[in-house]
């Protein structure tokens, strides 16, 4: 049993662990037909060849290098050294542990150096595999964060992110413990259960003030301490899991979440209490005949107390002028529309043709079109002008419009099988357009 690489029968799994085959077995064949299987895997597990292609498609999944034998990890490579505009250059050292030195406890963790803010950041992960159903995953790290970013996302420092907008100079230095139980339940069900402690404290150009009549008074720090439970229903995923990352290659039937966030003012000197629930169901449909596929994703939140503006719904807006998202509104601004209550959807069309299938009939280029929108709210309880002891906006902060956000993209896929060229339009005032790119390695 491998319980960091659950391969649902992949074909990968000779190639990304030593200690899970691809199959049982079948019941027909013999003892000296076992025995030979049983021989020429053990002979390929240790011959350079197969090392070679474990540690390459081990790279190619995670960019990371394996080191001692496979019981140590160096990366991922590609989070080295990234730029921001705060810390300006980001230097990176990360390692973690495989299941080859332990394959019940995995430790992780990363060490970051800004060469403007001449400042160290940690992180340190522990994930323990109680089977292969359950799972418990700690994490303590001090890192800068935009607000309304999730910071425990890990994808933040690839290099080619770098040519995104950081949010400037508007970041906070979090300070975060954090404890996850996920369980795997029968059909297709993954329950969370988790604990988070943040104390999150400005830096750079942000500031945390409230306003009152007669004065001004600036807050050194926000304090939460939050609980939550979410639920996940992904029918027929398959998907091989590394080092606590899922690689998905074959979509769920239909993809529905569900889940539900609890503040606690007054525990381990939280300052708030709140109540946060959030919802989201996506779904792919083949056209006729294999020419396409349409992924459809809609989503939905609501917040139902009153909090600062770092704990409302701040969508994640990309502002890059190169570099595609097709999970984000990439020309939204940063801090823009932030709402207490939202509605958003996705829709994405992939057709699979493009016009140079006329005088290239072999090309496997594909087209892109895309619809994003977003609607929602900020009531007045969560608006610094109609509610005291609130923190106040800032320039760079506007709550959501009356009007729905649109933004539309089309472009071609599949060039050279990894790269994709979108041209973005956004609809709303003021009206912007890009020409954007992207990678992606297919698996």
């Amino acid at each position: 049993e491998d319980y960091f690489c659950l391969q649902n029968n992949s074909p990968l799994s000779l190639v990304l662990t030593k200690t899970q085959t691809t199959s049982a077995p079948n019941a027909t064949t013999t003892t000296p037909e076992k025995e030979t299987l049983a021989k020429l895997q053990s002979d390929a597990e240790h011959s350079i060849a197969y090392k070679n292609l474990q540690r390459a498609a081990i790279f190619l999944l995670n960019h990371k290098l394996n080191i001692i034998g496979h019981r140590f990890e160096i990366g991922p490579l590609t989070h080295t050294i990234s730029l921001n505009d705060m810390e300006g250059y980001r230097l990176r050292f990360a390692a973690n542990t495989t299941e080859i030195l332990n394959k019940h406890l995995q430790t992780g963790a990363y060490l970051a150096y800004g060469t403007r803010d001449k400042a160290y950041k940690f992180r340190v992960n522990l994930t323990a595999a109680i089977s292969r159903q359950n799972r418990i995953n700690i994490s303590f790290l001090q890192d800068l964060n935009i607000p309304g970013r999730n910071i425990l996302d890990d994808d933040r420092d690839v290099l080619y992110k770098s040519l995104k907008n950081s949010g400037g100079e508007y970041k906070t230095l979090q300070k975060v413990m954090f404890a996850e139980l996920e369980k795997n339940l029968p059909n297709a069900l993954t329950l969370k259960i988790s604990a988070q402690h943040t104390i999150d404290t400005p830096k750079g150009l942000m500031t945390y003030q409230i306003t009152s009549a007669n004065e001004q008074q600036t807050i050194q720090s926000l304090t939460t301490f939050e609980t939550a439970i979410s639920f996940r229903i992904a029918p027929e995923e398959k998907y091989i899991l590394i080092r606590g990352r899922k690689y998905i290659f074959k979509h769920p039937k239909f993809d529905l979440r569900f889940g539900q966030r609890f503040g606690f003012k007054g525990v381990a000197g939280s300052q708030y209490r709140y109540q946060i629930t959030d919802l989201s169901a996506s779904k792919n449909f083949n056209l006729p005949a294999k020419t396409g596929q349409v992924h459809v994703n809609i989503s939905s939140g609501k917040i139902w107390n009153k909090v600062p503006f770092p704990l409302l719904f701040i969508p994640a807006g990309s502002q890059s002028r190169f570099v595609y998202e097709p999970a984000e509104y990439n020309l939204l601004n940063l801090y823009e529309a932030v709402s207490d209550m939202f509605l958003a959807s996705n829709i994405n069309l992939t057709i699979n043709f493009s016009p140079l299938k006329i005088f290239l009939p072999k090309n496997e280029i594909q087209t892109n079109l895309g619809l994003k929108t977003l609607s929602g709210q900020l009531s007045n309880k969560n608006k610094p002008a109609h509610s005291a002891n609130l923190f106040d906006f800032q320039n760079i902060i506007s709550p959501i419009g009356d009007k729905p956000y649109l933004e539309g993209n089309i472009g071609f896929g599949n060039i050279f099988r990894l790269l994709r060229l979108d041209y973005v339009y956004r609809f709303q005032t003021p009206h912007k357009n890009a020409i954007m790119i992207s990678l992606k390695l297919p698996l």
